[in-house]
């Protein structure tokens, strides 16, 4: 904040012209200080309470083998409040493990932890194949005070047959659950009729908007670019709000989260809120605001702003990683406290009562009515850059940071970038990619792309086409330092000149293994002939190289297992580039889970990773 003094001195007439001028500047000031916390909200934690696992008594609930408890969350209405959570096998850590949805109610005092009471198993039919099964991420939500969840199954489209993956599973879709009977049908697969929806890619995030009094139920589908969609309950039809099409989402800086919930009433219509999150492995939260005008059966929908992701104060403990955001529970304007729930490193969940909502909505609201739809000005650690078929329809310079992955063209500062996020834990911060992107008023964006890459402790390369740098780090102190000389695969695939233009796709990712300096060769193997399976490129254009960086203890304090960092560098050759579309390859990487490359490693070593 800034303090402007715009009196003029005594017996000194101000021209009209500089006070006008003294005016703006103090507006442009006061504008700017808005614009730092509608970016960077202040949050304020308030109380933050742990959720406990079912009880070994489980009643109509999933037996003690769903040992696992994460995305603990729900929704108050008047006096009572439901929960619903997603609870596996092997801890929800382990592969393979089956998932289930159970509901029921939580009970505890301030300040104490909180217990299921009378909890039961929402049955969702899925498929039995591949290595993670059954229901995943329930958003609770209300229409005329009927409950229903949105969920992401592993389960066929009975109007679309799409092929299954190495492990036998069908792609996940969105299924419409309705709790309490009149909220629409008992289950069914969400169809989109509409032109550019894939439906045989993996279908998640969607994140519910009810606006208030409202019979009709409404999903954010992506929100970059901000598009919306009706459910038509009834029927399980999903069909977009104001545009025909649907564009693939970007989704390399936030991701969709919570349901949405009424903030405030404005002129002409009405604010409603969510917290999303930025991509694995950060899972930071982000404040989204949307404006809902028009009438109660023709609404229209339009992005407020994100803000910048961030970690509620206190939220994570020594050694935590992530706070992943899955539910409002209730908001209070009028006091401005709202009740959040996170689950923290997919293993504990918190419910967390927080203040500084209602501030950054009035601020938001302000600064979109000034400028428009805004975003976070520092895309997320982690995040990907501006896709060449994004259609975001704001305009945004961004100057990002990242700690993963990023492409670039080796002979030119215009590129399409995009990022590969399959990061076990937190990437190394010692090497960072700095890009500034920015996206125009169009359907296709470009980016200036200026790649810097900073020394770790060791760097060596030896490429099998002498192009990507490959890293040794060496291991903590107190362990052998150990460092293996990149296996060339012996694989066919399409040749090409070293000296000939390329654009690389580098990343970062962390795996658990047994022994790794003993199978570090083996693993690097693997790494390759998985992410040339999972990108599909030839495995002559993946280079991978690790490292053994700590070892891991079970509570005995025995040594269990070790992390190995994996370097990699998938190399595109201009004259390829039309057989393997470097932007498609970076987005594939982007939209995949860890678990789905853990498949792919699993096909290509016997290693237990």
């Amino acid at each position: 904040s800034q303090v402007v003094n715009l009196a003029p001195a005594p017996g000194h007439r101000l021209d009209p012209r500089a006070l006008a001028m003294r005016s703006m500047i103090a507006l442009t000031l006061a504008l700017l200080a808005g614009a730092e916390h509608v970016h960077y909200p202040s949050i304020t934690a308030i109380d933050i309470q742990h959720v406990n696992k079912l009880p070994e008594t489980r009643g109509e609930a999933p037996p003690v083998d769903y040992d696992g408890m994460m995305f603990a969350g729900g929704l108050r209405t008047g006096l009572t409040s439901t929960w619903v959570a997603r609870v596996c096998t092997n801890g929800c850590t382990q592969l393979p493990y089956s998932s289930a949805i159970v509901i029921g109610s939580v009970q505890g005092e301030v300040g104490q932890s909180l217990s299921w009471q009378n909890a039961s198993e929402i049955a969702v039919a899925h498929s039995q194949d591949g290595l993670t099964v059954g229901p995943e991420d329930p958003r609770l939500d209300v229409v005329r005070g009927q409950r229903f969840l949105l969920t992401s199954v592993n389960v066929q489209s009975p109007h679309v047959s799409c092929p299954a993956d190495d492990t036998g599973a069908p792609p996940r879709k969105q299924v419409f659950v309705a709790v309490d009977s009149d909220a629409g049908p008992a289950e069914c697969v969400i169809h989109v009729a509409e032109p550019g929806f894939d439906h045989c890619e993996p279908q998640k995030n969607w994140a519910p908007l009810v606006p208030k009094d409202s019979d009709e139920i409404f999903f954010v589908y992506s929100l970059m670019p901000f598009q919306v969609m009706s459910l038509d309950r009834h029927g399980c039809q999903g069909r977009l709000v104001g545009s025909s099409g649907v564009h693939r989402p970007e989704l390399s800086q936030v991701r969709g989260g919570t349901r949405y919930v009424h903030g405030a009433d404005v002129a002409g219509g009405a604010l409603y809120w969510s917290v999303a999150h930025t991509p694995f492995p950060q899972y930071k939260a982000v404040l989204t605001a949307v404006l809902v005008t028009g009438s109660q059966h023709d609404p229209s929908f339009e992005l407020v702003g994100l803000s910048c992701g961030f970690v509620v104060p206190g939220l994570l403990g020594e050694g935590q990683l992530f706070a992943y955001p899955n539910s409002i529970l209730e908001f209070d304007a009028a006091s401005d406290l709202a009740h959040l729930t996170f689950h923290i490193d997919d293993v504990d969940n918190r419910l967390v009562t927080v203040s500084g909502v209602r501030t950054w909505l009035e601020e938001a609201y302000l600064h979109w009515k000034e400028f428009g739809t805004f975003t976070c000005p520092e895309q997320v650690e982690g995040s990907a850059r501006w896709l060449s078929n994004s259609s975001n329809v704001t305009t945004t310079m961004a100057v990002t940071t990242t700690t993963t992955a990023s492409l670039a063209t080796t002979t030119s500062t215009e590129s399409t970038t995009a990022e590969a996020t399959l990061a076990a834990t937190t990437a190394d911060p010692s090497s960072t990619t700095s890009t500034v992107a920015k996206s125009q008023h169009a359907t296709t964006s470009e980016a200036s792309t200026e790649t810097t890459t900073s020394s770790l402790p060791e760097t060596t390369t030896t490429s099998l086409h002498d192009q990507a740098e490959s890293t040794t780090t060496a291991s903590k102190a107190g362990e052998e330092e150990t460092s293996t000389e990149f296996a060339q695969s012996t694989t066919n695939a399409p040749v090409f000149d070293t000296s000939e233009p390329a654009t690389k796709i580098s990343g970062r990712m962390q795996l658990t293994v047994p022994d790794c300096a003993a199978n570090l060769a083996a693993l690097e193997q693997a790494t390759e002939a998985g992410l040339a399976s999972l990108a599909a490129v030839p495995v002559a254009f993946v280079e991978a190289r690790g490292s053994c960086s700590r070892r891991l203890r079970d509570g005995l304090g025995r040594r269990a297992s070790e992390t190995a960092q994996m370097d990699y560098t998938i190399t595109i050759p201009e004259s390829q580039a039309q057989a393997y579309v470097p932007g498609n390859v970076a987005n594939t990487l982007s939209t995949s889970t860890p678990s789905e490359f853990t498949a792919q490693l699993a096909s290509n070593t016997d290693l237990a990773v």
